[in-house]
Formats: structure tokens, C-alpha cells, sequence
């Protein structure tokens, strides 16, 4: 099974056109983006950059020592850049919770860094007038691969019709460096940190994985036409399952 290529010329038009009449409609005058170096982040700037009369400003919001790359983009492609190290804030945080637990669950540490940089873009949208950018793709997005209120929040989701393996694709035809297309994703959450150890496999096995079931394939189908182990698809199907509550606005009492 292959994951159908995008017309890159197309798909960065397309994008282009809906954040710029996104913006628009709010009353916004530009853009922010949480510039961690990683690809989607980067791809993300990259199309921003080439928006009209808009302001563009990358946020790199590290945990401990500054991110080289995530400057050296906003560099390269001329756009507002700002760094804001995390580890006081996290810190100041964390004296209010019980060493022991702090330093043992690492999930719900993680997911406070996540949620703690969306709430720095934020109050950076508000005062500068702006609409935060979603850097998710949808491989991600499928299985729920991002914190709820963290990096899941956004004003809107340039990127989030596209796979993993289709945000490569457009990364080379808008000239990303090679070396941030070739990084190992991560999120960034703690030390060592991958996105294939979270997930349990490559975006290349997820993406033909999720294609197959759009397409309707059964789970031996899948399996068979990719050379993918069947557990592997049951996986992704329990993932996409057991996330569908961040996918979805909470559910109101209706009285």
C-alpha cells in the first residue's frame, strides 16, 4: 500500500489561501507559531513566511538550553522570533507538587510542559492580535498523539489533512533543510523522548496503516497488503478508539 503523493504547488496554495482568509475573518493582523525545530513546526513557518501583509512570530519554548535550530529557521525564512526557556516557570510549578510524584509521572509532567507552552502562545496571540497556529498533522491527529490543551489546541490546522509522510514531501518542494526533514521527531517532553517509541511504530507503517482504513480496508487487508503485523493495525484502531475525547468539544449536560 502506497500513501498517495500530494501536488506540493497545490497543497502550499491551498494552505496559504485558508490561513490568510482564516486571519482575515477573525480580525486578526498575523500569526504565532510554536517553533520547537522539529518538521510540522518548521513546515508550518515555512508556508507562513510567504503570507501577505501578515505578521509572523515564531515562539521556541524549550525546556532547559536554547533550541539552535528553531532560531536558525526563523533566520532563514525573515520572520519575528522570540525564545522563552521554561524550566523557572516549570519549576516555580513544581514546588507546589510532591517531589516524589513530580519526579514519577512522567505523562502527567509531560503534559504540563505541553499545556504550559499553548498557554505562552496564547497570551502571545492576545496581546499581539494574533491566531495561534496548530503544527499537528493528521497521522498525529488520528490516534490522538498530542496533549489535550497542549499542542492539541490551535486557532486553526494548516497541516492537519496531511500525513506525516505527505508533510515530508511538501517540506522538500518548500526547500526545508535536510537536516530538520531527517530529525527524529519528538515532542520535546523529557529527555530522550521519541515520537516512534510513543506511538509503538514509524510514521511510515501509521500512515499506510490509517490510509487503509480511510480507504475501508479490513484489518487483515491492511496488514497483508502493507507487510504490516496485525497487531500493529488492531493498535492503531484501539488508539484512534480510546483518543476519540480529545477529537471531540466536551459533552454538555443538556437540561
Amino acid at each position: 500500500m502506497v500513501i498517495p503523493e500530494i501536488s506540493p504547488e497545490y497543497v502550499t496554495g491551498k494552505i496559504i489561501d485558508f490561513i490568510e482568509k482564516e486571519v482575515k475573518k477573525s480580525g486578526c493582523t498575523g500569526v504565532v507559531i510554536g517553533l520547537s525545530g522539529g518538521l510540522d513546526s518548521t513546515v508550518v513557518a515555512y508556508l507562513c513566511s510567504r503570507l501577505d501583509d501578515l505578521d509572523v512570530l515564531g515562539i521556541s519554548l524549550p525546556v532547559i538550553s536554547s533550541n539552535i535550530d528553531a532560531k536558525k529557521i526563523a533566520r532563514d525564512i525573515d520572520i519575528r522570533f522570540k525564545e522563552i526557556v521554561l524550566h523557572e516557570i516549570l519549576d516555580s510549578i513544581s514546588s507546589s507538587i510532591p517531589k516524589d510524584v513530580w519526579r514519577q509521572d512522567k505523562l502527567a509532567k509531560g503534559n504540563l510542559v505541553a499545556r504550559t507552552r499553548m498557554s505562552l502562545l496564547y497570551y502571545h496571540s492576545n496581546i499581539n492580535n494574533m491566531l495561534v497556529m496548530g503544527t499537528g498533522n493528521k497521522s498525529e491527529w488520528y490516534i490522538g498523539y498530542f496533549t489535550k490543551y497542549g499542542d492539541g489546541a490551535a486557532d486553526i490546522r494548516p497541516i492537519g489533512d496531511l500525513y506525516k509522510t505527505q508533510v515530508r514531501q511538501l517540506a522538500r518542494y518548500l526547500e526545508v533543510p535536510e537536516n530538520i526533514i531527517k530529525k527524529e521527531p519528538t515532542a520535546g517532553l523529557w529527555s530522550g523522548q521519541t515520537d516512534k517509541n510513543e506511538i509503538g511504530m514509524d510514521y511510515n507503517t501509521l500512515d499506510k496503516i490509517i490510509y487503509g482504513v480511510e480507504e475501508g480496508r479490513s484489518i487483515n487487508d491492511i496488514a497483508i497488503s502493507s507487510d504490516i503485523n496485525v497487531d500493529l493495525v488492531k493498535k492503531v484502531l484501539k488508539m484512534h478508539k480510546n483518543t476519540v475525547h480529545k477529537r471531540n468539544m466536551p459533552p454538555i449536560c443538556r437540561l
